[in-house]
């Protein structure tokens, strides 16, 4: 996980260091630890981009992504915490899946624990919608979405 570049606004860095920052205060994350502690090191050289600036097709925040195990196939959209629902495909980047796909692109495997032991992986099929595509990283600033 940490050879990756997280594409990321200046807020949504902010915000994302401070939930991490929480995460590691609360005892009930301790168990699923590891994928937090990637994410906070792969948050250490993130790649902040200025408006105009085109990314490459990679998964930031709020982004609809559609994923493969096998044979089954799902869409999802990367969330914070306080949005997340899992039922509706909504999946907080503080996740072990969440923090998994963040900053990768089609094409790329993913492995991510469900429970302390018990790993998955899965492929990542397709960015369906990534919003700094559609409406450029000063709207993401901005909080437009």
């Amino acid at each position: 996980m940490n050879d990756r570049t997280i594409y990321i606004t200046r807020t949504d860095l902010t915000r994302l260091r401070q939930l991490l920052a929480s995460a590691r205060a609360e005892e009930r994350f301790e168990a699923t630890r590891p994928h937090l502690d990637e994410l906070e090191m792969a948050l250490r050289r993130p790649a902040i981009p200025v408006p105009g600036e085109r990314i490459p097709d990679v998964v930031t925040l709020y982004t609809r992504l559609r994923l493969r195990e096998g044979e089954h196939t799902w869409t999802m959209r990367l969330v914070y915490p306080d949005e997340a629902d899992p039922q509706s495909g909504q999946i907080s980047v503080l996740s072990p899946l969440g923090a998994a796909v963040l900053g990768r692109g089609p094409g790329e495997r993913i492995s991510f624990e469900v429970a302390p032991g018990d790993e998955r992986a899965c492929g990542i099929v397709s960015i369906l919608h990534q919003p700094e595509k559609i409406r450029g990283i000063h709207c993401r600033t901005v909080g437009c979405r």
